[in-house]
């Protein structure tokens, strides 16, 4: 029986804590799947700990990423998608616990609502040792429901898409792959792109997944000021600004988003960039970019 889903687990010198992973993923009361283990070339013994895996179970598959992907995040999740064969797409992080339920609820979920494109679910963060006593059966899903018109919403963070989040009918990502020159918040320009053509989805509150908060995660590098992430999260805020307005989805609030990101980096190129895509006359909004540094000063001092 060919896989119901197609997990895409990324991984890159994690041989100390991919194993919680893989026993995770291991441990799903859904079972019709394949995990498709993508190493962006790893250094270190992960190779040696995924053989486990491969040696006792042939739904785990092991992919060096080809020279014709870009090293990175974005360029071992597109070598996965390209060998994928589900009927639905899932990306899991090598250093997360998926809860064992969420493979069964989410293709459940969708098979009952065929009008829904993804089903998205919440996350719960942990920092250390994971604590099993999180996992918590679920009988019955907590507020299920359709939304449609979410791009305004995902992009201005109020649902937060995180790529561990939704699983994905494959029909989502026929024409969509994740943009290699992105380093981080390639997710959110990618998910954009998607949600823009596939908007509706099924939704619940229910956490089905716990991801592991450290400081060599690509979240804990942008929040470090790590140069690569801030240049590729300000690519990401112009090419999907971009997308927007040649989707005519740039609405008022999105505009504002962005030029205020613009603002906050002081990046003066990405500012006029993302004005001249905008509806505003500019000199409010240049008034606002010139004299920033004052008002960040006096807001110091009021502290």
């Amino acid at each position: 029986m060919p896989p119901k889903i197609s997990i895409i687990l990324a991984t890159f010198n994690r041989c100390h804590i991919i194993q919680e992973c893989l026993s995770a993923i291991l441990s799903q009361t859904f079972k019709n799947f394949e995990c498709l283990i993508i190493d962006d070339g790893s250094q270190d013994e992960t190779k040696i700990v995924v053989k486990e895996y491969l040696e006792k179970d042939n739904r785990f598959k092991y992919i060096l990423r080809s020279d014709y992907y870009t090293k990175g995040l974005s360029g071992a999740r597109n070598n996965g998608l390209s060998k994928a064969i589900g009927e639905y797409i899932i990306f899991f992080d090598d250093d997360d616990i998926p809860h064992p339920q969420l493979l069964e609820l989410s293709v459940l979920s969708l098979e009952k609502n065929k009008n829904a494109n993804y089903f998205k679910y919440n996350k719960l963060s942990f920092r250390g040792e994971f604590d099993n006593s999180l996992i918590l059966k679920i009988e019955q899903l907590s507020n299920l429901r359709i939304q449609d018109n979410v791009v305004e919403e995902m992009v201005l963070g109020q649902l937060a898409f995180a790529s561990c989040t939704v699983l994905w009918r494959k029909k989502c990502f026929t024409k969509y792959r994740f943009n290699e020159t992105l380093q981080y918040a390639e997710e959110w320009e990618c998910f954009q792109r998607i949600l823009c053509d596939f908007e509706r989805g099924l939704f619940t509150d229910d956490v089905l997944y716990f991801n592991r908060k450290h400081e060599k995660s690509n979240t804990g590098q942008f929040w470090r000021n790590n140069k690569i992430s801030i240049d590729s999260k300000k690519r990401a805020i112009f090419l999907i600004a971009q997308n927007l307005k040649l989707k005519n989805r740039l609405s008022t609030k999105l505009e504002k988003l962005f030029l205020n990101q613009s603002i906050h980096f002081r990046d003066r190129i990405l500012f006029f960039k993302i004005l001249k895509l905008s509806k505003s006359t500019g000199y409010i909004d240049v008034m606002r970019f010139y004299l920033f540094p004052v008002w960040r000063f006096f807001k110091k001092i009021n502290l």
